[in-house]
């Protein structure tokens, strides 16, 4: 939508859109709204029914948990009529008894649980079909495309030692490779099998940096002798992440999994709606 309207500005033609939120009075698109703000949307059909809940005028309520910044003004000018943010988990609780509901947190475990929690408290148990009434609730969960993974691996490392390695280091924080807005390596590491692999499978980017590159980044939390004999630096994975992410907080120190080091950083996420 944004996209064609700036292009009819450009040429001066006349945009046509058929998404139906749009072709409505440019009403509330919550995928629209997901993509532009870097959120991952958990389940399309959800997403579909609360985009048929706002074409028939219904509300839509919406919950933004700690850590996640939003321009209170902008809100009320723009989405006060489809949208109703709730102030607390009761109001919300209670909304939802009637009305779908986005739930938007920092990270997919705190996520996950909350919409449990609230499924449990309305439906009964969900997970079993234990519900107290005929409907299934309607909750949608989003949450931040904005951790930079930076790795660092022996040469050759299995694919599976991999995965299983970057995992564990994403679910100590309460993530999920969803989560993740990029790989990013020395460029020693640029054709490792492994980190290509892990890419491929969770349609992550994955950048790489030269050496000169990465001790630009002066401090670092652990150095390693060996690590700089064979690559010219002395931690990769923290200078990599740190040089992919430059606007990124260092959410984890180079953390040493089974034959692979892992560093994570976070961009702060400001909602625009």
């Amino acid at each position: 939508m944004e996209l064609s309207n700036q292009l009819a500005v450009w040429t001066g033609a006349v945009p046509v859109q058929t998404t139906a939120t749009d072709v409505q009075g440019g009403k509330f698109a919550v995928d629209v709204f997901a993509k532009k703000n870097h959120l991952y949307l958990t389940e399309r059909e959800a997403a579909k029914q609360i985009s048929a809940a706002v074409l028939d005028g219904k509300q839509v309520g919406l919950w933004i948990g700690e850590g996640l910044v939003f321009e209170q003004e902008d809100f009320q000018k723009i989405c006060l009529k489809e949208l109703i943010l709730c102030g607390s988990q009761e109001e919300l609780y209670s909304f939802a008894e009637e009305h779908p509901v986005i739930v938007i947190t920092k990270t997919a475990e705190e996520g996950r649980q909350f919409v449990e929690s609230l499924a449990g408290s309305l439906w009964g148990d969900v997970r079993n079909n234990v519900c107290g009434c005929e409907r299934k609730p309607c909750i949608l969960l989003l949450y931040p495309i904005n951790i930079t993974a930076g790795v660092g691996c022996r040469k050759q490392i299995s694919k599976e030692l991999f995965e299983k390695g970057l995992n564990d280091v994403l679910e100590g924080y309460g993530l999920e490779p969803t989560q993740l807005k990029q790989l990013a390596s020395i460029d020693l590491k640029k054709e490792e099998p492994a980190i290509l692999a892990y890419a491929q499978k969770y349609k992550v980017p994955f950048a790489t940096y030269p050496a000169e590159q990465l001790e630009k980044i002066t401090e670092v939390s652990a150095t390693s002798r060996f690590v700089k004999q064979v690559t010219g630096v002395d931690n990769v994975c923290e200078r990599a992440a740190r040089t992919a992410d430059a606007d990124g907080e260092l959410l984890c120190p180079k953390c040493i999994r089974e034959q692979m080091t892992v560093a994570l950083t976070e961009t702060e996420v400001t909602l625009q709606f």
